[in-house]
């Protein structure tokens, strides 16, 4: 059984702790500032969904489909989307911290000033295309990842590890890099602060 609930107007509904069927077709909803706190919603297809402003806290939404999805301003503390594809996905000012993402897709999706403070960043796909400018990535994994050219501008790296990671020709313009860990990292033609 799916559940289609495509296109339909949820903004601003209180719906913690909801639990939808696997595979719950919500593309093109409106859940704008809808709270979905501890909502269970796996592989839930939510292309271009709207929930700019939404709290997402402790949800799980692992493999879900969030193409195209805006999620701006969402409050997205501790929620699981390990392995969902978020290709062209806005996270613009969200608050991620200690989320999963592990396996997860994120090309060409925006993290710009988005709270990603302990996020694991090491195992997700396409990282190179995303955009991280201005992020705060204190804490994060990002050992050996592969951001040649990558724009960190303005991104706070406290304490983030980037051992034996590609960064070259990486702009750290602007980044705080306190106590980052630059072991066996390839820095040639970056950009530093």
């Amino acid at each position: 059984f799916k559940s289609d609930l495509a296109g339909m107007n949820f903004s601003d509904a209180k719906m913690k702790n909801i639990v939808l069927p696997n595979e719950a077709d919500l593309s093109g909803a409106n859940m704008a500032g809808t709270d979905l706190t501890r909502a269970l919603m796996l592989k839930a297809v939510m292309t271009d969904v709207q929930l700019e402003g939404a709290v997402l806290a402790q949800a799980q939404l692992d493999s879900a489909i969030l193409t195209g999805a805006n999620m701006n301003g969402a409050k997205c503390q501790y929620i699981n989307i390990s392995y969902a594809k978020l290709g062209n996905t806005t996270w613009d000012g969200a608050d991620l911290t200690s989320a999963t993402m592990v396996g997860a897709h994120v090309g060409n999706a925006s993290f710009t000033n988005a709270n990603m403070t302990g996020v694991d960043l090491k195992n997700l796909i396409d990282l190179a295309t995303a955009i991280l400018a201005g992020a705060d990535l204190t804490l994060c994994s990002m050992a050996s990842v592969e951001v040649p050219g990558k724009n960190f501008c303005g991104a706070n790296m406290t304490e983030t590890d980037l051992t034996s990671a590609d960064c070259s020709g990486a702009d750290f313009s602007g980044a705080d890099l306190t106590e980052t860990n630059l072991t066996n990292t390839n820095l040639e033609g970056a950009i530093m602060p």
